[in-house]
């Protein structure tokens, strides 16, 4: 597949987790318990992208998570 992704809306902004919520709770999941910080988030992702890399030569692996995720 490939194309692009687009968000059309009417203007006005809006909270995506605040749209998300009923919907995970009429599915019965429930809210995580817990808070990444994004900082933390995005170094995780840059250090695994690095290790693929590095690592790329020896094994076949694609990383868990990337800095466009």
């Amino acid at each position: 597949m490939s194309g692009q992704v687009y968000f059309i809306n009417d203007g006005e902004k809006f909270n995506l987790f605040e749209w998300l919520t009923p919907l995970f709770e009429r599915l019965g999941c429930s809210k995580p318990r817990i808070r990444i910080p994004t900082s933390l988030v995005y170094a995780s992702a840059m250090i695994m992208e690095y290790l693929h890399l590095l690592l790329k030569p020896f094994v076949e692996l694609s990383p868990l998570l990337t800095r466009n995720e």
